[in-house]
């Protein structure tokens, strides 16, 4: 029976990753029920439930699922006695900050290349400016402080310690695929999603693990989930495609939702799909192979 939990590094990597798991999803439930019952807390938490919310909703919300992660991940570090960077937080490399920093420059020219295609298809128009200057500023500072969190936790929890745990049993790439193409059909419990769309989150989350392969670290990818994120929320997407009560342009699509991936952004479109093939390309030419041996398993 031992043999079942324990190999021979210890407890077999399934069944810390349900661990991990156990503790995050527990954790997550039991902030949030405690938020909505706070003063003036409470409300902002259950906007995020009601279709519309703003960016201290997302800073509320975005902040308990980091916190959740963190203290699940520093628990597993005393259980598998080791330290936190190994779950892709250590840098392989100098130069973190301006990984981020790129990463989230080029997040923000993928998003932009996909709506320019559809802009000269005819599909998507720009529009004009829906919000004045001060507020856009403002409103972009704490979206993109939103879009950060949340790029930290995905990329932690998928590419951090699910990646990590699920390569020392299987390899990084079949890991890799395996998680991509899970958190692609979890997408599916969206009314709005269809087979077209589970592709979009699919492949990004593939472009983040190579991003991990050729880096050696979470950073590239933070910052690229935080600027898709923060672009299709804020700067380009049309009203209706995101609950956010916050726009920056007056932006509409006119056509199918093969070519524009409608109510679920542009990567659940054939132009996403183009952009995010192209996207592999420009990371592998623009970064150097760092991969660690703790990266295969």
């Amino acid at each position: 029976m031992k043999k079942v939990f324990v190999g021979p590094d210890g407890i077999r990597s399934g069944w810390r990753l349900l661990m991990f798991l156990a503790i995050v999803i527990g954790l997550i439930i039991a902030l949030q029920n405690i938020a909505v019952r706070l003063p003036h807390v409470g409300d902002t938490v259950a906007a995020i439930y009601k279709g519309s919310f703003g960016p201290l909703d997302g800073l509320i919300n975005e902040g308990i699922f980091v916190c959740a992660m963190l203290v699940a991940m520093w628990a597993m570090t005393k259980i598998e006695r080791r330290p936190m960077g190994d779950y892709g937080w250590r840098p392989r490399s100098p130069g973190a900050a301006h990984r981020l920093g790129v990463g989230f420059m080029f997040g923000v020219l993928l998003v932009a290349a996909m709506y320019v295609l559809q802009w000269a298809e005819h599909v998507y128009s720009f529009g004009t400016w829906a919000i004045p200057p001060r507020t856009a500023v403002a409103g972009g500072m704490a979206w993109a402080a939103v879009c950060l969190l949340v790029g930290i936790f995905e990329e932690g929890t998928f590419r951090g310690y699910v990646q990590f745990t699920l390569a020392k049993g299987i390899g990084f790439w079949p890991a890799a695929v395996l998680i991509s193409v899970g958190f692609g059909f979890i997408h599916l419990f969206d009314s709005n999603y269809t087979l077209l769309g589970v592709g979009g989150p699919a492949i990004f989350g593939l472009l983040f693990a190579f991003c991990l392969w050729r880096t050696g670290d979470l950073w590239l990818a933070i910052g690229i989930h935080m600027a898709v994120d923060f672009s299709e929320l804020f700067i380009f997407a049309p009203a209706h495609s995101f609950p956010s009560s916050l726009h920056l342009l007056t932006a509409e699509l006119h056509g199918p939702a093969w070519l524009t991936g409608w109510t679920i952004g542009p990567e659940a479109s054939i132009n996403g799909y183009l952009v995010l093939a192209l996207a592999f390309v420009i990371v592998w030419a623009g970064t150097r192979d760092q991969k660690r041996q703790e990266l295969t398993g």
